[in-house]
């Protein structure tokens, strides 16, 4: 049950995370912010949903999930995890 660290190392873009398949779990990090997310459902699955700008994503199995995994923000735009 342990929270997971999230950082928005972004200079001008907000991210919104959210546990999956839970209602009103939202959180917004502003842009160079960071938060610890600790899970609405703890039993459930450790899934996020995120978007920033117009992008949206779903990282799975956030238990084997390494340091630097990329994920695209935009054409142009990497994000790390």
């Amino acid at each position: 049950m342990a929270p997971i660290l999230i950082v928005n190392c972004l200079n001008n873009l907000p991210i919104v995370v959210k546990q999956n398949e839970v209602e009103n779990d939202e959180i917004f990090i502003m842009p160079n912010q960071y938060t610890l997310k600790l899970w609405a459902n703890p039993i459930g699955k450790r899934e996020l949903n995120w978007s920033c700008g117009t992008s949206e994503n779903q990282i799975y199995n956030l238990d084997t999930i390494q340091a630097k995994t990329t994920f695209n923000i935009s054409p142009n735009k990497v994000g790390y995890m």
